[in-house]
């Protein structure tokens, strides 16, 4: 059973969202193969097979045979690149880039600083950037090739594993990625190991506190009412006097102050009465 619960969380008194900048990192991206020079708009979210695809680099996969003919994708390295300009000044104390999404094994640099080398998939990561942004900024995104990087360290395992919707024999490497399973292949679709910014590239401005994300774990629900704890986590230094709320719209569910000693996360209990129930299906 599903309960319908709020949405917002803030900080208080100085931390909104409203009081934070957020620039998506979104335009004049360009993508090439990593050893050639030959370069094409890119849309960033998005993929390499994507965007071959927009510039007719490759055929459609899904017709045909053609899935055969763009398997030489995924053993080539891929890299992204763009400029960005932030709102200048650049009067926030601090500047977080946040990639909710690199597919898979990437290396970035900012400004030719090395910021970031990521290996999942399905994480998010934040970077602290204030000491090298400029009003002018270089971000590029190097992906390596997944088969490549897994076919090498195999060489040192004394044992393989496969996965068995993993369509290619001399390589079966899925079971060692944090990468999604069916890129490389299933019986319901065709093998398309992707590379790529497949989710957000933001840039975020804040002052003193930024709130990192929180958490609700129900432990009783029923007909009088639901029982639980709500974790929320932050960067930087809480003020004194901060206090957490959980808004719905006009409606302030939960208010609490926040002892002056907490560092980086916080816990809260709540028991309300009358919460709304809802099934997945009718």
């Amino acid at each position: 059973m599903s309960y319908r619960f709020l949405l917002l969380l803030t900080l208080l008194p100085t931390l909104s969202y409203a009081q934070q900048l957020h620039r998506p990192i979104d335009k004049a991206w360009r993508l090439r193969q990593v050893g050639t020079d030959r370069e094409y708009p890119a849309t960033v979210p998005g993929e390499v097979q994507q965007d071959l695809l927009r510039h007719g680099v490759i055929p459609n996969p899904y017709q045909g045979t053609n899935e055969d003919s763009v398997q030489w994708i995924e053993d080539r390295d891929w890299e992204y690149r763009t400029a960005f300009f932030p709102p200048t000044p650049l009067t926030y104390e601090h500047y977080t880039l946040v990639f909710e999404g690199l597919d898979t094994y990437a290396t970035v640099w900012l400004n030719d600083h090395l910021i970031l080398q990521a290996d999942n998939m399905f994480r998010r990561y934040e970077v602290e950037v204030k000491d090298i942004l400029r009003a002018k900024n270089s971000l590029v995104i190097r992906f390596r090739s997944p088969i490549t990087e897994h076919t090498q360290k195999l060489k040192g395992l004394p044992y393989h594993q496969t996965a068995g919707n993993d369509t290619r024999e001399e390589a079966r490497v899925s079971v060692y990625t944090r990468k999604a399973p069916f890129q490389f292949g299933w019986d319901w679709g065709p093998r398309m190991v992707t590379m790529g910014i497949w989710q957000p590239i933001t840039l975020l401005g804040w002052n003193q506190v930024n709130l990192e994300g929180f958490q609700v774990h129900t432990e009783a629900a029923t007909e009088a009412g639901a029982k639980g704890t709500l974790q929320a986590r932050f960067a930087g230094s809480l003020p004194t006097s901060s206090e957490l709320r959980w808004v719905q719209g006009d409606s302030v569910w939960l208010r609490q102050p926040i002892p002056e000693n907490t560092t980086d996360a916080v816990e809260v209990s709540f028991d309300w009465a009358g919460v709304e129930r809802w099934w997945p299906h009718s």
